[in-house]
């Protein structure tokens, strides 16, 4: 039985999602007890799990920090975290065992853009949503996964360019095109 109950789901979404864009925010750190195992998971909870790429930089290794310290059973989650040690299948099996474990939320931090469609499906067809962070992932349907939690650095250079340029048309040290 889904431990998600369909009434639920939507709220339970709306907080997954305010808790990811919070994550960073915090300054608590979090204790191995914020870390569910499989056998740990309650139903009165929101059963996350998380799939990070790994620990090759202080960015990432906070940015795990923060997702644990957010996603706490005081806050009414369990959290299940896999390490990817920077391998997609590492991830892909996490993510597999996610589905047999019925999570209520999958949160990917891909270690690269390609190579999800199947497994990503799978979760679709489990029917638990997934949430993509950090970076984007390239699949033929969209629809495979929830939403993305990141930057647009395509579209901040763009806007950035655009800035630039209007300044410098302003300030007379770039010529009208």
């Amino acid at each position: 039985m889904k431990k998600c109950r369909t009434g639920r789901r939507w709220m339970a979404g709306l907080l997954l999602g305010l808790g990811i864009l919070l994550a960073g925010c915090g300054d608590r750190q979090s204790t191995a007890e914020d870390i569910a195992t499989p056998e740990d998971t309650q139903t009165d909870r929101i059963v996350v799990g998380f799939s990070q790429v790994g620990a090759e930089s202080d960015w990432r290794s906070a940015n795990t920090e923060s997702m644990k310290s957010t996603f706490t059973k005081e806050a009414g989650y369990d959290l299940i975290f896999e390490d990817g040690q920077q391998k997609q299948a590492n991830q892909i099996r996490a993510i597999r065992t996610f589905i047999q474990q019925e999570v209520d939320y999958i949160v990917l931090a891909p270690v690269t853009e390609t190579g999800w469609d199947t497994v990503l499906r799978e979760a679709k067809d489990a029917g638990i949503p997934v949430v993509i962070v950090d970076r984007k992932v390239d699949v033929e349907d969209d629809s495979l996964f929830t939403c993305f939690v990141g930057s647009d650095f395509e579209l901040e250079g763009l806007k950035m360019s655009e800035w630039l340029n209007s300044f410098s048309i302003s300030k007379g040290i770039a010529p009208e095109d």
